[in-house]
């Protein structure tokens, strides 16, 4: 009797160790492993104009994945329900509206995520704005085991001008095993355009990154600038700007933010004047292109755990 008990638990531990090494295997063959550089093949241009204006409106957000609004903290990651989750994207989505922006760069936009109820968050942005967009992906996962599941997120950019072309640049390599199953690749979104009256072409460069990828993205900056384009740079940080400012400075491109914070820390649900709020959201530019007005709009963490930023540029 023992014996066959013993042969029972037996079967079973290898039949677990067949169903688990099965899994990892096609979580591994499944993994998203993009190319260094890639060519968008998501743009719609919508109606639009052939060029940006001498003047552009620029606006930044990173959306929380419409999941992140004043209740939810790092033990609860997920909106409660799929109806708080499409609140929370149609808020965003008439935020942008109103915003009267040229461009809309947006972060953390998922399609057919776990986290996020599956929703297809770049079709409902993309709906709202006549304009051109482009998506890319900034991470994928079959099974990503912070959040239990799918993880397919990315960056989003609308325009009022016919976007030329668009990449993916990878900004992180994941040689090992956990991280490309977990879905830790990372990547930015660039935008080509041209504008009215300006001898170059702006590349506009959407990116949600760590402070270890910076150095990846001035030197991507860079890059643009050799081709003969002037460069904008929608940073996301997981971080705080005065800890990347100086990298960027000193890598000849100004910085700026107009000073007020735009995200909120996530230890606890948001109550305002207790959580701690810092700037992770700034602009960075070359020094061929001109400022004239930048502010943080103040939504108080209603529907992400990030507040927009917008500002206007003079190319001359």
């Amino acid at each position: 009797m023992i014996k066959k008990i013993a042969g029972y638990i037996a079967m079973l531990l290898i039949s677990a160790v067949i169903v688990v090494t099965a899994f990892a295997c096609y979580l591994y063959f499944s993994a998203y492993s993009p190319e260094k550089t890639e060519a968008v093949n998501d743009i719609k241009n919508g109606v639009a104009q052939n060029s940006l204006n001498s003047t552009v409106r620029l606006l930044s957000f990173n959306t929380g994945y419409g999941s992140l609004s004043q209740n939810h903290d790092f033990n609860d990651l997920r909106a409660d329900s799929a109806k708080e989750v499409i609140a929370n994207t149609a808020a965003i989505s008439e935020i942008v509206r109103l915003s009267g922006a040229d461009i809309i760069a947006l972060q953390e936009v998922d399609i057919n995520s776990k986290r996020s109820y599956f929703l297809n968050q770049r079709e409902i942005y993309g709906e709202v704005l006549p304009y051109s967009t482009a998506f890319c992906y900034k991470s994928r996962a079959e099974f990503n085991l912070k959040y239990l599941g799918k993880l397919n997120t990315g960056l989003f950019v609308a325009a009022k001008a016919e976007i030329l072309n668009a990449q993916r640049i990878s900004v992180s390599e994941n040689n090992s095993l956990f991280k490309k199953i977990n879905g830790e690749q990372n990547g930015v979104l660039v935008t080509n355009f041209k504008v009215e009256g300006f001898e170059k072409e702006l590349s506009l460069i959407n990116a949600n990154i760590k402070k270890e990828e910076v150095d990846t993205l001035i030197k991507m900056a860079n890059e643009q600038e050799i081709m003969g384009r002037a460069v904008i740079m929608c940073v996301s940080l997981k971080g705080e700007k005065k800890e990347v400012e100086k990298s960027f400075e000193d890598s000849g491109y100004k910085v700026s933010s107009d000073g007020a914070d735009t995200e909120r820390s996530l230890l606890k649900p948001y109550v305002k004047g207790e959580n701690k709020t810092f700037i992770s959201d700034f602009f960075v530019y070359s020094k061929n292109i001109n400022l004239s007005h930048i502010e943080t709009v103040d939504g108080e963490f209603r529907f992400s755990n990030h507040n927009p930023i917008i500002a206007e540029f003079k190319f001359e």
